[in-house]
């Protein structure tokens, strides 16, 4: 593994499956999807509404069926363009990331979103302060994972921060569901802002012509495997 820094992390995965089903359920356009665990409403419900206006197709909430949510092993997978997970954290009894280590659902959502996938090292689902900046680079990050879509068929993933108790089992749940694997770096640094190279993340960090920045922007860093993916 290489050690990065970088507080956001942009993939490409090069291993999709050239006979992955290639249909859009869906005439209105781009639809969603958000991992909304019952423990965790909070994080889902700020990453609805950031991308209720970007999604045509509307933007539903997955779990297991109850609540609101649809049912993500039984659900028809390919009319959504995006699978966004909130930044969530197991902790003692709670356990929001478990659904996504069951080898049904992960499995159901490995074949399915096979293009790009955007990690964020940070929480921008969380708070009410700078929700405007927040709910844009919510809205940049998804509409980078989905921007292949229309040529390549392939739906795209944007991984927030997982800030689970134990250190060396944060993002331990990533590989079950995408053709990726980071880990986290557990040192402690918090930042405001965020600078990238490339025209890229420029984008990804872009508000109307306006760099996004706001307090509690991104913190620790990611440790990404090496030839598997671009940091931005």
């Amino acid at each position: 593994m290489s050690r990065t820094y970088a507080l956001l992390v942009a993939l490409s995965t090069a291993l999709a499956s050239l006979f992955a089903p290639q249909h859009e359920s869906t005439g209105r356009g781009p639809k969603a999807l958000v991992y909304c665990p019952a423990s965790d409403v909070s994080g889902c419900t700020a990453v609805v509404n950031a991308l209720a206006g970007a999604f045509p197709g509307g933007v539903d909430r997955g779990y297991d069926g109850g609540n609101g949510t649809v049912d993500l092993a039984k659900v028809d997978l390919m009319q959504y363009s995006v699978l966004v997970v909130p930044s969530l954290a197991d902790r003692d009894a709670a356990k929001p990331y478990a659904l996504l280590r069951d080898p049904v659902v992960a499995g159901r959502l490995k074949e399915t979103f096979i293009g790009r996938v955007a990690f964020w090292s940070g929480t921008p689902d969380l708070g009410q302060a700078n929700r405007a900046e927040k709910d844009a680079l919510i809205r940049n990050l998804a509409a980078w994972a989905t921007s292949n879509r229309a040529m390549l068929f392939r739906r795209g993933m944007v991984v927030l921060q997982d800030l689970s108790e134990d250190v060396a089992r944060r993002y331990d749940w990533v590989p079950a569901i995408a053709r990726v694997s980071v880990t986290a770096d557990a040192a402690v640094r918090v930042y405001g802002s965020v600078s990238t190279p490339t025209d890229v993340g420029k984008a990804i960090l872009d508000d109307g012509g306006t760099p996004l920045h706001f307090e509690n922007m991104a913190a620790f860093g990611l440790r990404v495997a090496t030839g598997t993916t671009a940091s931005l």
